[in-house]
This record gives C-alpha cells, sequence and structure tokens, in this order.
C-alpha cells in the first residue's frame, strides 16, 4: 500500500503544477485522494489475502499473515476489505466521478484479473498486475 501512495501522490502533484494551481489550497483533495486510494488498496489487498490463503499457508515468507495464522477470521476479514473499500470508493467519488472510477477499476483489476486469475493460471501474473498497479498515479 505505501509503495503505491509515492506514485499516487506524484500524480497528485503533477496535476497541481500542470494546472497552475496552488499546492497548498490543494492539500484537502490531496488528502482526500491519498486517504480514499489507501483504503481501497488496503481493502483490496486484505481480500487477495483471503483468496489466497491456501496458496499462503504452504509459502514460508506468507507464514505471518493474520489469515495464515488464523489472528482474523474470515468473516472479520471480508466485512474488514470490503468496508475499507467502500469507505474508500466514497473518497474518491467525492473528489471527482474519475477518480471514483479509477478506484473501481483497480479494484476490478487487482482482485479478479490479478489475484483471483492470473497468479493461478499464467506466467504473465506481473505485466497483468501492472495495470491495476498503473491505477494510483491516475488517482493523483
Amino acid at each position: 500500500v505505501q509503495g503505491n501512495l509515492i506514485p499516487a501522490f506524484a500524480g497528485a502533484w503533477l496535476a497541481v503544477v500542470m494546472t497552475n494551481h496552488s499546492f497548498l489550497s490543494s492539500i484537502p483533495q490531496i488528502l482526500l485522494m491519498l486517504l480514499g486510494s489507501t483504503l481501497i488498496m488496503g481493502g483490496a489487498c486484505a481480500l487477495n489475502n483471503y483468496y489466497d490463503q491456501d496458496i499462503d499457508r504452504i509459502m514460508p515468507s506468507k507464514q505471518n499473515r493474520p489469515t495464515v495464522n488464523n489472528r482474523i477470521t474470515d468473516q472479520n476479514l471480508l466485512l474488514l476489505s470490503f468496508g475499507m473499500m467502500l469507505v474508500g470508493e466514497i473518497c474518491l467519488f467525492l473528489l471527482n466521478i474519475p477518480s471514483g472510477v479509477l478506484g473501481l477499476m483497480g479494484i476490478v483489476g487487482y482482485v479478479s484479473y490479478y489475484s483471483i486469475w492470473s497468479k493461478r493460471h499464467t506466467t504473465w501474473n506481473t505485466v497483468i498486475g501492472s495495470f491495476p498497479g498503473a491505477v494510483p498515479p491516475l488517482i493523483g
């Protein structure tokens, strides 16, 4: 999530510079964008962890995930995930419609195309995952 906030902020910075707006006057919108982006990315990552529980259990590097060592129930994880994505989308749609739509595209791309389909079916998963990965700077 943190790694995607840097390009989201860079996209916002570029938008401010290219439109000759004041950075200081844009801070409320930038903070709303960062909050919404953080929530949708965190929610999508949590949903990915829910879906990947079976393969995460056999990967040594994933043994500390709450889904693997049962520190969170499936029901609570799903509530947290969808709640985060809902609040994040509300933030992005409050910002503007294109940001909200891009957020939805990022969620669908990450969860369905990358997490559910490509990681388990093709060696092109990194390329496919790069498309939802490119959404944060576009939202910015």
